[in-house]
């Protein structure tokens, strides 16, 4: 039976890129006979096939996962942690090519450190599948959770940004190189390969470190917000992927100040231990509460998943990165989602519309002003704070004697507001002894909650595609 939703799909990859089908075939070293048979529907590529194909194309192999099946596994949680882990190994190579650079490399095998033991690589594919569902019914989906921290979980693709600090790379010839004085890679200008091949930019820089915090459970409670038309089908993946290992509950949301969201909808709590019922449907789960419940849940490996009512979340046709990557659009997203006074700033870049997002969502000591602050710190600008929990731990790293004892400890105190109720002489001598500057004591007294820069992003990133709605 010939597959024409694959075919259908690599025809519309090719001619997005300007590819003629010759032309396809010479990158992916098959003849263009080939490429044909695959767009008819005749044949599908071989596994190792199709990795030349995701990187001639500059795509994620998982993109060509979720249209066809090839002999390479394809990801899921039924399969074995170490098959997943093979899998975005796999991956990896076949994104940056057969010698990545060693901070690739690094980055891997840090994450592959912290977290073979968890069960965060299981949770990893089954959002790489909610997403893919949410791409395909051109509905954004907001995680949260380690998820946009992780170099894996792109890999594998669970999350849509790219943790390695900015870099352009290849999907030809492969070629990588990173921008150390670049704070975010979508901020790079559009460049071609000397190949001819344009470059794709990418990187945010989110420090996996920064998440690790106390607790290595924090790298397997993923919490997913999805638009409400296709929640049924999200939780029937979630579902079908851990249901031998996981049971679920419901909570019940009415009121609209506890998420941001109006109307009545549910919250799908997934976690270890077998349920005696095996449900196939949202509606069949049994309502535990009318409210959320943290001290319920505890601190173990969990998958949520929050409807959003409203719909604003889906789209006729969700832009490309590219698209919304225009000072226009930006400056108008900042204008309205910000504070007025944070968007008096001349340069409109996507990482300062994502520090001042964090300036405007993080929680303050009342009274404090953080341009007032910055300006008496003998700073350029508020933007050069540490606003997210990515920042303070880059800052402490990169600072003369820190370390990520340090960095842990003192993010951990200070995004939890420990420093506003009480900062010890001897807080403020460690950190002056290990390099911060004078001012960073007081700044961390004035914190009472913090949020990730990965979060951040998202929002950025889902207003942009708001105002590039409205705009086009």
């Amino acid at each position: 039976m010939r597959d024409y939703e694959f075919g259908n799909h690599l025809t519309d990859l090719r001619k997005e890129r300007g590819y003629s089908q010759f032309q396809l075939a010479k990158l992916v070293g098959v003849s263009d006979k080939s490429i044909s048979k695959w767009e008819t529907g005749v044949a599908k590529p071989r596994a190792n096939t199709c990795r030349k194909l995701a990187a001639a194309l500059g795509i994620n192999i998982g993109d060509l996962y979720s249209f066809m099946e090839c002999d390479l596994p394809t990801g899921g949680t039924n399969m074995s942690k170490k098959s997943l882990w093979h899998e975005a190994e796999e991956k990896l190579f076949a994104q940056y090519g057969d010698e990545p650079d060693l901070l690739i490399i690094d980055r891997f095998k840090e994450e592959e450190a912290l977290l073979r033991d968890t069960e965060a690589i299981a949770f990893f594919a089954t959002v790489s599948k909610v997403r893919r569902l949410s791409d395909d019914k051109n509905s954004l989906i907001n995680v949260r959770g380690v998820v946009n921290g992780s170099f894996v979980a792109w890999l594998l693709g669970a999350t849509a940004f790219n943790p390695l600090p900015a870099h352009t790379y290849c999907p030809s010839c492969k070629k990588t190189t990173f921008y150390p004085d670049v704070k975010d890679g979508w901020d790079l200008p559009n460049n071609n390969c000397d190949c001819g091949s344009a470059l794709i930019r990418d990187g945010h820089d989110l420090p996996i470190g920064a998440y690790y915090e106390k607790s290595k459970s924090n790298f397997s409670t993923i919490d997913c917000t999805i638009d409400s038309q296709i929640a049924k089908q999200a939780w029937k993946i979630i579902l079908e992927s851990n249901q031998d290992n996981y049971r679920c509950e419901r909570f019940v949301y009415r009121q609209s100040e506890d998420t941001g969201f109006p109307g009545e909808f549910s919250r799908l709590y997934l976690h270890e231990g077998k349920s005696s019922e095996n449900y196939q449907d949202i509606d069949d789960v049994p309502i535990v509460s009318e409210k959320m419940n943290w001290h319920y849940l505890g601190d173990v490996p969990s998958i949520l998943l929050l409807e959003d009512a409203s719909g604003h979340m889906k789209y006729d046709k969700l832009p490309k990165v590219e698209d919304i990557l225009d000072q226009r659009i930006i400056k108008c997203s900042m204008n309205k989602h910000c504070k007025e006074i944070y968007c008096s700033i001349e340069e409109y870049s996507f990482y300062n519309y994502v520090q001042s997002l964090a300036a405007t969502s993080n929680t303050f000591e009342e009274g404090t002003d953080i341009i007032k602050f910055s300006k008496e710190a003998g700073l350029k600008s508020f933007l050069d704070l540490p606003l997210t929990r990515e920042d303070v731990w880059n800052m402490i790293i990169k600072s003369p004697h820190g370390n990520a004892g340090f960095a842990s400890d003192i993010l951990h105190n200070m995004r939890r507001g420990k420093y506003t109720k009480s900062i010890s002489q001897r807080d403020i001598d460690i950190m002056i002894r290990i390099g911060l500057p004078n001012w960073f004591p007081h700044f961390a007294a004035s914190v009472k909650y913090l949020f990730p820069k990965a979060h951040c992003i998202d929002f950025a990133y889902r207003f942009l595609v708001e105002e590039f709605n409205l705009q086009k």
